[in-house]
């Protein structure tokens, strides 16, 4: 048996696909503000709270 193997072209080193423009903290996107919302916590729990704002905010759109 032969194995198939399907490859896409990845991005140019340094460039964000369009999709994940969201998620750039240059860009002042979501992750910013959820920096800003979380700033007050600390290890797991801030990582939590990041995780819950992104959701919210990504299901608003």
């Amino acid at each position: 048996k032969r194995l198939f193997s399907l490859k896409t072209q990845s991005f140019p080193k340094g460039a964000v696909p369009r999709h994940l423009l969201g998620f750039l903290f240059k860009k002042g996107g979501d992750p910013a503000t959820c920096a800003k919302e979380t700033a007050d916590k600390a290890g797991a729990a801030r990582v939590i709270g990041m995780n819950a704002c992104i959701s919210r905010l990504k299901k608003k759109r």
